[in-house]
């Protein structure tokens, strides 16, 4: 187990929170050569978001792909017909 050790620095105790970045950093250097310049935060967001919405998009397709063999063994079945 980890000894610890007292520090002249103060605990910074972190917790899972929403926060909204704002994309004001970015900044364009012209020259001989342009240059752009964005935070790399903004891009692992933007990974997290694309990943939760394939998730999404995922169970809604087995959602889908689930409701479709309902009804195809309810007509099956002989179902709605009278």
């Amino acid at each position: 187990m980890p000894v610890e050790k007292k520090s002249s620095f103060n605990t910074l105790t972190v917790k899972k929170q929403d926060i909204i970045v704002p994309v004001k950093y970015s900044a364009k250097m012209k020259g001989r050569t342009d240059v752009l310049i964005s935070p790399q935060v903004s891009l692992q967001l933007t990974t997290a978001q694309e990943s939760l919405l394939n998730v999404q998009l995922n169970e809604a397709s087995n959602m889908y792909s689930g409701a479709q063999a309902v009804m195809a063994l309810d007509i099956a079945l002989g179902g709605g017909s009278k």
